[in-house]
């Protein structure tokens, strides 16, 4: 069963992305950042497998849209990243800055 703080955590990203959330777990790892996987469903072509990448809340305010930035350059250029979503560094929106993107297997 799901903690306040995941319940909270799934109806704030969905809320976001404008569609159920999943599955959402915290993944293991990462010292300095969270790392939450998740499924995004999609009635119409299936469930969409997605990352949360998020500083602690109330951690110091670190730039997660300067890191979707980097992403979508180095996807620009051919480099194989996973896809960005969303990202901000409002801590209104999920608690702290945030980015969202694809999950990739391996």
């Amino acid at each position: 069963m799901p903690s306040d703080a995941e319940g909270d955590l799934a109806g704030a990203l969905a809320a976001l992305l404008g569609s159920d959330v999943r599955q959402l777990h915290r993944l293991t790892g990462g010292a300095s950042r969270q790392t939450w996987a998740f499924d995004l469903v999609d009635a119409s072509s299936g469930d969409r497998p997605l990352i949360l990448r998020r500083d602690p809340p109330g951690a110091p305010k670190a730039s997660m849209g300067m890191e979707a930035r980097l992403l979508r350059a180095a996807a620009e250029v051919g480099v194989p990243v996973p896809e960005v979503i969303t990202a901000s560094d409002d801590p209104a929106v999920l608690g702290s800055s945030f980015l969202v993107m694809e999950r990739v297997e391996g």
